[in-house]
């Protein structure tokens, strides 16, 4: 298997994230829900880790299809692992297993949650979750 080109494919997916997170940015900052902070921090964190990955020297251009199995699999994993950030950085969700458990919620589009009172989280907050449920339903749509 190639790694690298997976790690290079899962860098562009991580760099894909950063940019969708700044929506949510715009609005907390917009709406002053306190969460902007979280989210800037959140997409600078993937950015960064994507640009790493992206990075990585030697890749090679041909993809196997194990590569691309590899490549979808951990996609769901890693997107989800730093879709939580916002969720733990805000305070939101300060136990980091919740704030997945929330963000791969909102990929699968199952709908499941560990909030208790959604109405009254930071309109931020509301529109990333809403906005993993979206991209959620556009990647089953797409797959």
């Amino acid at each position: 298997m190639n790694y690298k080109l997976v790690f290079h494919i899962l860098g562009l997916i991580l760099r894909v994230e950063a940019v969708l997170m700044l929506p949510a940015t715009v609005i907390a900052f917009a709406t002053g829900g306190g969460d902007g902070t979280a989210f800037l921090l959140s997409a600078g964190i993937t950015a960064i880790a994507g640009q790493a990955l992206t990075m990585l020297p030697g890749k090679d251009a041909k993809m196997q299809a194990r590569d691309g199995f590899a490549a979808v699999a951990l996609s769901w994993i890693v997107l989800s692992l730093f879709g939580a950030l916002p969720y733990v950085f805000s305070g939101v969700l300060p136990n980091y297993v919740d704030a997945v458990f929330e963000t791969v919620s909102g990929f699968t589009t199952t709908g499941a949650t560990v909030f208790t009172f959604i109405e009254g989280q930071p309109l931020g907050i509301l529109f990333w979750r809403a906005q993993t449920q979206w991209m959620g339903g556009v990647g089953v749509l797409v797959m």
